[in-house]
């Protein structure tokens, strides 16, 4: 029976229900638990009804993203404006050791980082080297919010909300979007509303085991994480056609 995580759960531990939901599959001896290719609309479902998409924090609505914590899951909604980032190569299933040489399978998705150590295990890079590691691909958008919608927003949340201007965000956000299903239809300009997991900047986070996670996580094209923040993509919703950032779609992907 597939567990039903409450839209909190979704909201401020996305990876763990990812990778319970990963671990669910992979244990599963009829292959009719929850797999990996369905984890969209798995979150879909949790959110589409009665409007809790709104629940989630937008990075539309804070001015600097360290105000929303690393990990959450986030709104943003953005105008792509580079699709020329490429793909990024990243460790998708590998094994741990515990200390009494038994292997333990752990699985990596919608994160910049893996877990080097979990309780009672070594560290998982003595597994580095193990041929049932698997890898995948992501693709990876250059984001930032629409251009001129900031007033624009600003105008019609205040009109709505009664709210002062002055307490909402005026400011730009950027952010490198990484999509895990293949995706060739975004161009320049497009206008999106992405869901997925914030990661702050790579260069930001002082994490002592950096130098392994660089050489264990994932084969970089570029450089962008390293000075942006990211957002790993679990579904996104395309925004009205006619460009109007302010009237969405109805169709989520």
């Amino acid at each position: 029976m597939i567990p039903i995580f409450s839209s909190s759960e979704c909201i401020e531990k996305p990876l763990d229900v990812v990778r319970y939901l990963l671990e669910l599959e992979s244990n599963s001896s009829d292959q009719l638990a929850l797999g990996q290719a369905t984890i969209p609309e798995y979150f879909k479902t949790i959110f589409e009804l009665g409007g809790k998409v709104n629940q989630i924090p937008s990075l539309n609505d804070v001015s600097c993203v360290y105000d929303i914590p690393q990990y959450t899951l986030v709104r943003f909604r953005a105008m792509i404006q580079n699709t020329g980032f490429g793909h990024e190569v990243f460790v998708s299933s590998y094994e741990m050791v515990n200390n009494d040489g038994i292997k333990q399978r752990k699985f990596h998705k919608y994160s910049d980082e893996i877990i080097l150590k979990d309780e009672n295990l070594n560290d998982v890079l003595e597994s580095l080297n193990s041929p049932t590691n698997e890898f995948s691909e992501r693709q990876l958008f250059y984001c930032t919010s629409v251009p001129g919608e900031t007033q624009s927003r600003l105008k019609s949340v205040t009109d709505i909300e009664g709210l002062h201007p002055n307490n909402l965000n005026k400011k730009h956000m950027a952010a490198v979007v990484k999509i895990y299903e293949k995706e060739d239809s975004f161009k320049v300009t497009d206008v999106v509303e992405f869901i997925g997991v914030l990661n702050y900047p790579r260069k930001a986070t002082n994490d002592a085991n950096e130098s392994q996670c660089e050489e264990f996580n994932v084969l970089y094209e570029n450089t962008a994480s390293c000075y942006t923040p990211s957002v790993h993509v679990i579904f996104y919703r395309k925004l009205h056609p006619t460009g109007n950032p302010l009237i969405p779609t109805t169709n989520l992907s």
